[in-house]
């Protein structure tokens, strides 16, 4: 695991809401890296 997953990690387990939560798993799940990259 790497900086980013953990903090992504960290992100859902302090999400406040169900969108703060989906966009951790994203994150997490490398798809706002992949599509910040493009």
């Amino acid at each position: 695991m790497d900086l980013i997953q953990a903090e992504a990690v960290a992100d859902i387990i302090d999400a406040s809401s169900k969108q703060s939560a989906r966009s951790a798993l994203r994150s997490l799940s490398g798809e706002f890296l992949s599509k910040s990259v493009l």
